[in-house]
């Protein structure tokens, strides 16, 4: 195996022989390393009534008893990538079900906390689509990639799956015509799907670019009679299409992407962590995880929350889902439970939905475009303060300004609290978690921007005790509402209660 080989982390094939090579001793150090870290991380206690308190995480897996859930059946596991492993993978399996939806259930009960994936991503996206919707610069990004012809074919499995679309796309129109009635909802949606990229790609020049590009290194695909072919225009949507559905925000993952969405996830991913390597001679490699939040019992589905932010208003959930993914959460939330659902109510009443738009004058329309305005002011705000302060520039107008501006910031986050509170009428509303989230946030940027050297500016000690009273305020309010929304067991509870506790520490 080469040293800059993209997938030495995950090992090669099995070896006819049985002693551990040193290259098989450093990944098995490597893999150990990454649990032991991630584990310390999260150092959760038990606290359900089901469970022993000596029940202690151990490789990623919940040791717990399997007593009294012996008899839970599972689907068999349906194998994926088995070429290339992931770095580690706790106690789940992917199943599918009787429609064909693919997932990740848990082999065994699980404590919050259990490590279940750690991964490095098999493509990263170039710097000029970080931030924006993928396009075919990613596409021809992959092309361009040293293991493109892996990636291609690695990718065919990835929703939506190139089964799916040969099946639907590779029609005569009479055949569809026919066929058409037939066919499921989510096998139209694909078609409609490949048919937009279509028709805003084809005859483009970036789509040229990635055809020649796949033509010069001769890149194929499987065809429906599972023999290789040159990648046409239909392959190219398909990919494209894929990595709009499955990436994240620190590129594509195989694996993770197994995980299906719910509003009420019992799983979180973590961002990216720079590892030291030594299997490849101290080149850097990025790994991301994902930890279970909840106790989830064997044969549960393990889910995530695909949208960011998650704080969201069911009305935009449901057209941002519908827009990106193609499925429809439904006008309610009756499959989940009443305290989910009470997060959800506007004047006592669950809003009315629609699936492909929403509604831009409602309550919660107007009060998420205000936390979206004054989120990008505060990133705004919080690059300008820390290039100031890295710099240690003189005091100039330019400087009051930005610190005048970190005030109203701070007063205006916090009036939005109450505003939102009144119209929503709901003081555990779903979008307060954003308001009060937004709030801190902005509080720290304040006091941090006016601490020391050259760049202070005059916060009297009376200033500074209205504002950690305010953000004291803000955690008390944020905290019960968090704890509905995702448990008690969520990292972002954590947080909270470490904002809470500086905020009482700093302020006595």
């Amino acid at each position: 195996m080469s040293d800059d080989d993209l997938w030495d982390c995950f090992g090669g094939q099995d070896s006819e022989s049985d002693e551990d090579t040193a290259e098989d001793i450093n990944q098995k150090e490597t893999r150990l390393h990454l649990i032991n870290k991630a584990n310390s991380r999260s150092q959760i206690v038990n606290t359900s009534s089901e469970k022993s308190n000596s029940d202690i995480l151990i490789g990623g897996t919940s040791q717990s008893s399997m007593e009294g859930h012996d008899d839970v059946k599972t689907p068999p596991a349906v194998e994926m990538w088995g070429h290339r492993p992931p770095l580690y993978m706790g106690p789940m399996a992917v199943i599918e079900t009787t429609n064909c939806k693919r997932g990740y259930i848990a082999t065994e009960d699980l404590n919050p906390g259990t490590l279940l994936l750690v991964e490095e991503p098999v493509f990263k996206w170039p710097e000029e689509q970080i931030g924006s919707e993928l396009g075919m610069l990613s596409v021809q990004a992959i092309m361009e990639h040293e293991f493109a012809q892996a990636i291609v074919h690695d990718i065919e499995s990835l929703y939506p799956t190139r089964l799916d679309v040969d099946r639907v796309c590779r029609k005569n129109d009479g055949e569809n015509l026919i066929e058409l009635a037939a066919e499921s909802n989510e096998k139209i949606q694909v078609r409609d799907m490949v048919e937009i990229m279509q028709m805003q790609h084809s005859g483009g020049r970036e789509l040229e670019k990635v055809m020649d590009e796949a033509k010069r290194k001769k890149i194929t695909c499987s065809d429906q009679n599972s023999s290789l072919k040159a990648v046409d225009e239909i392959d190219v949507m398909r990919m494209l299409l894929a990595l709009r559905y499955n990436g994240f925000d620190s590129g594509l993952y195989l694996h993770f992407a197994m995980f299906n969405h719910d509003d009420d996830a019992n799983c979180v991913k973590y961002l990216p962590e720079n590892e030291y390597s030594k299997l490849n001679e101290g080149k850097t490699k990025i790994y991301s995880e994902i930890r279970t939040t909840k106790f989830v019992r064997k044969g549960s589905a393990l889910t995530l929350h695909y949208l960011n932010p998650r704080e969201m208003s069911h009305a935009t959930r449901r057209s941002h889902i519908y827009e990106q993914h193609r499925f429809d959460i439904g006008t309610k939330m009756e499959e989940h439970s009443l305290e989910l659902q009470e997060m959800e109510l506007v004047n006592g009443k669950f809003p009315v939905s629609l699936k492909d738009r929403k509604d831009p004058v409602t309550a919660t329309s107007l009060i998420e475009n205000a936390i979206n305005d004054l989120d990008t002011l505060h990133k705004e705000l919080e690059i300008a303060s820390a290039s100031s302060i890295l710099v240690d520039q003189e005091i100039d107008d330019t400087m009051v300004e930005l610190f005048e501006r970190c005030k109203a910031l701070e007063m205006a986050t916090h009036e939005l609290i109450q505003a939102a509170q009144t119209k929503l009428d709901n003081k555990k509303h779903i979008l307060l978690i954003r308001c009060c989230r937004l709030h801190l946030d902005s509080s720290e940027l304040l006091l941090h921007f006016g601490k020391g050297g050259k760049t202070s500016f005059s916060l009297t000690s009376n200033q500074q005790s209205l504002i950690w009273c305010r953000f004291i305020q803000t955690c008390q309010t944020l905290l019960p509402i968090q704890i509905q929304y995702l448990g008690e067991h969520h990292p972002d509870i954590a947080r909270t209660y470490y904002d809470f506790a500086i905020g009482i520490n700093l302020l006595l």
